[in-house]
């Protein structure tokens, strides 16, 4: 059984390491030196939606809802008053859902992602 600790650190573990680990230098554009990697933020939801299921299994009663607030409150403070400032705005993008709930809808600012070349 998961105590409210145990829930308490992975959402700072994914707000303080996780949503950082998504952000990469932007060196084609002059004007933003930071962008969101497409490919680590499908990952951080497939992380993110695991560890809700897992939550949800054992405890049915699971507050999805309070975790991303923790979640994007600890991204919030990581990335105030650094270079990826300019970047919090699409930070509702990392809520994270489950299986059993619609996926997140949310949509990047084109400008702030960078997709892989292929």
């Amino acid at each position: 059984m998961f105590t409210r600790k145990v829930y308490e650190m992975q959402a700072k573990l994914l707000g303080t390491h996780s949503i950082p680990m998504c952000i990469v230098p932007g060196f084609w554009l002059d004007d933003v030196p930071w962008l969101w990697d497409s490919m680590a933020i499908s990952e951080f939801h497939r992380m993110g939606n695991w560890l809700v299921d897992m939550f949800r299994e054992d405890n049915p009663n699971f507050d999805v809802h309070k975790f991303n607030s923790a979640i994007l409150s600890h991204g919030f403070h990581v990335m105030t008053n650094t270079a990826w400032e300019h970047l919090i705005p699409d930070l509702p993008g990392f809520r994270v859902s489950g299986r059993k709930d619609p996926p997140n809808d949310w949509v990047f600012r084109t400008v702030h992602i960078e997709y892989p070349v292929k």
